[in-house]
């Protein structure tokens, strides 16, 4: 992982420090396959949107 390369492969973390975090990639990856099974398809003329979900 290079944060630098935005096309290179990325990680999702559960929380910001490096000695207390856990990789959390596969679990989100598979909540968001979940969600877009069942997700309504887009309104015509709609757009995707791309975005960050930050756990409170």
């Amino acid at each position: 992982m290079n944060a630098g390369d935005p096309d290179g492969e990325w990680a999702i973390f559960d929380r910001a420090e490096p000695a207390l975090r856990r990789d959390i990639t596969g679990e989100v990856l598979d909540a968001l396959i979940d969600e877009a099974e069942n997700a309504p398809t887009l309104p015509a003329g709609g757009h995707a949107r791309r975005g960050f979900i930050v756990p409170s």
